[in-house]
């Protein structure tokens, strides 16, 4: 009761399988094809997941965003706005590039085994 399965097949050539499961019992739906590909909306417990054969990862559940991807997160747009109570950056190398930046802070502090500036003006207003 409250579960309905839908299944395809390739016999006519078609480019993969697919299953699609409705529990509206349980509040789920589900649909997975015949390469590996997931997605799953779960009413109970407030999720939106899709995951990829390769391994990438989508997860909203409740109040909570996880995108995984073991490859690159490209991000292109006119504005882009971060707000946020503590934000935390961790990388093994990194560079930015950027034309104007403005930085004001209540407090500041780098800790660094080297440090290079390459500039035309270095200004340090008191």
């Amino acid at each position: 009761k409250g579960l309905t399965t839908y299944t395809t097949s390739q016999k006519n050539g078609e480019y993969c399988t697919w299953a699609i499961q409705i529990n509206s019992k349980d509040g789920r739906i589900g649909i997975v094809d015949g390469i590996g590909n997931v997605f799953k909306l779960d009413a109970a417990r407030n999720q939106f997941y899709y995951e990829n054969v390769d391994g990438s990862v989508f997860d909203m559940t409740g109040k909570k965003l996880r995108v995984f991807t073991p490859e690159s997160i490209e991000y292109e747009t006119k504005n882009y706005s971060v707000k946020a109570e503590n934000y935390s950056v961790q990388a093994t190398n990194g560079s930015m590039e950027i034309d104007t930046m403005t930085v004001d802070n209540s407090t500041y502090s780098q800790s660094a085994d080297s440090w290079t500036v390459r500039s035309s003006h270095v200004e340090f207003p008191s």
